[in-house]
């Protein structure tokens, strides 16, 4: 399968004109049209969705103990994906390991 690539701005988005591919009349080709990200938009977008991400409620800094703890209780198999930590839940509750 041969590639080809352009780039153009479309003028009217009822028809698309490629002009000069290197394709010989009758040739069945696939188009695929994708919008082109610019690179500093995408960057600038994905730096505000980690702003609002970390400034979400639900977000709480942990200590490296708490995340000592978690890996040790992974790594004995009292970590289920059930429970988010062992030790204190977010309203204050026991959460205790798998027995």
């Amino acid at each position: 399968m041969e590639a080809y690539r352009t780039y153009l701005t479309i003028n009217d988005p009822r028809q698309v004109v490629l002009r000069n591919v290197p394709f010989r009349p009758g040739q069945c080709v696939e188009v695929l049209l994708l919008t082109h990200v610019d690179d500093v938009t995408a960057e600038q977008e994905m730096r505000a969705l980690f702003e609002e991400t970390q400034s979400l409620p639900q977000v709480k800094t942990l200590s490296d103990e708490e995340i000592a703890a978690e890996a040790t209780a992974y790594r004995e198999g009292q970590y289920t994906r059930w429970q988010s930590r062992v030790g204190e839940g977010d309203d204050g509750t026991q959460i205790s390991p798998r027995t």
